[in-house]
């Protein structure tokens, strides 16, 4: 029995190729991590969302930091809200440590269109934090809205629609 070199070449090429497709599908993909460390050993999905309208006036605690972890907040979105559509208010959100320190604070109007006979919300607050707002571990996170200046709003109709985004890290 003889093998030409044909068959050889075409043997060796097969084995190669299926050897290496093998390789790349029994291979792990790459490890993906958040920017401010390991967050794998939590047990959980370490990434927290809330979201809600907090009226004028009002306080809210949006997050707890358990004692072991501390929480990263990346995103925070915010929207004027008001139901009377004469109302031009200015609005400020502010984010504080339960602790008493403040980390955040946020400013933004509401604009009428009277001519029209509606309120837009035009000016929306939209921030991104590539190192993100700290929460020590044991720590909370709570929200406050504050009307700054108003005119022609009724007292229950004015408030801050949010919504703020995290993860869970080691400290």
């Amino acid at each position: 029995m003889t093998v030409d070199r044909f068959q050889l070449l075409i043997t060796t090429f097969l084995a190669i190729a299926s050897g290496a497709l093998g390789a790349m599908a029994l291979s792990s993909p790459s490890a993906r991590g958040y920017p401010a460390g390991p967050t794998v050993s939590y047990g959980n999905n370490p990434v927290v969302a809330s979201g809600g309208t907090l009226g004028v006036g009002g306080s809210e605690t949006l997050f707890s930091a358990p004692a072991d972890q501390d929480l990263i907040i990346t995103d925070v979105v915010l929207t004027p809200d008001t139901t009377d559509y004469l109302c031009v208010a200015g609005l400020q959100f502010n984010l504080e440590l339960g602790s008493g320190a403040s980390v955040g604070s946020y400013s933004m109007v509401t604009k009428t269109d009277i001519d029209r006979g509606y309120t837009s919300f035009s000016q929306n607050v939209i921030s991104s934090y590539a190192s993100g707002i700290r929460v020590p571990a044991g720590d909370s996170l709570l929200a406050r809205s504050v009307e700054r200046h108003s005119y022609n709003c009724s007292g229950g109709s004015l408030g801050v629609s949010y919504a703020v985004s995290g993860h869970y890290v080691h400290p």
